[in-house]
């Protein structure tokens, strides 16, 4: 029904991407959350992405290192953690 790109891997993690500068290619390496109508995931790009059901961007948030592991989502908060080793939590607006 749709396809959103993210944005060029920081890393490559996967047999398809690649360090060719000809191609420029975006993974995303876990699973996607859903809660309030949104959906949650992270890019090897280093941002947390929000979308709509239908695909449209709501947000991005840059972290500026992959997200490899899956987000949490705990209530109104999000939970993601890095290829840095580093944990942010974020509050869903309403």
């Amino acid at each position: 029904k749709w396809n959103f790109q993210t944005g060029e891997a920081l890393i490559y993690t996967s047999a398809y991407s690649t360090s060719d500068l000809h191609k420029k290619v975006g993974t995303v390496e876990s699973s996607i959350r859903y809660a309030a109508g949104k959906l949650f995931f992270g890019g090897s790009d280093g941002y947390l992405y929000v979308l709509n059901l239908d695909g449209r961007l709501v947000q991005k948030i840059n972290l500026g290192t992959p997200i490899l592991a899956e987000v949490t989502i705990q209530g109104n908060e999000i939970y993601v953690a890095d290829f840095g080793g580093n944990i942010y939590c974020f509050s869903m607006s309403k």
